[in-house]
């Protein structure tokens, strides 16, 4: 971008100039790496995907914990979740006997949720047919 500063008839007329010209350098300048920062996030997926992976997880009151339905241990959750959230995924999660106390593996596996930054929907029911609210209470999904 060029910019001409000849018509432009006052004292101070090489600072005013020096400045427009460098102005106009740091707008193409901001421009160029806004265009960079753009085309760079096309190949990142959409983390606002109407339909990302979920992985279930259920916690019993005994300890045993399921992940999809099949038999889990801690290192295959910890897996599971580091895939799930290179994947842009969703935990459901849901803890039989939600209101008594949590056996070790439902805070290890919340603890696990945490470190991978990883978007949780809380359930009442093993059939993950209901949410639990902000406010504590069970709402059809």
């Amino acid at each position: 971008m060029s910019i001409s500063c000849h018509f432009i008839n006052v004292p101070h007329r090489d600072r005013i100039c020096g400045q427009i010209h460098m102005r106009s350098n740091l707008i193409t300048l901001c421009l160029a790496l806004s265009s960079l920062c753009f085309a760079g996030s096309k190949s990142q997926p959409n983390s606002m995907d109407k339909n990302p992976p979920i992985l279930r997880i259920a916690v019993f009151k005994d300890g045993r914990v399921t992940v999809d339905g099949a038999p889990a241990s801690m290192d295959s959750i910890r897996a599971s979740l580091k895939q799930l959230h290179a994947q842009h995924g969703v935990v459901w999660y849901y803890r039989e006997e939600g209101q008594e106390d949590p056996p070790p593996a439902a805070t290890e596996i919340i603890k696990i949720v945490i470190e991978n930054r990883l978007p949780i929907r809380l359930s009442s029911r093993p059939d993950y047919s209901d949410v639990i609210g902000e406010d504590g209470r069970p709402t059809k999904r």
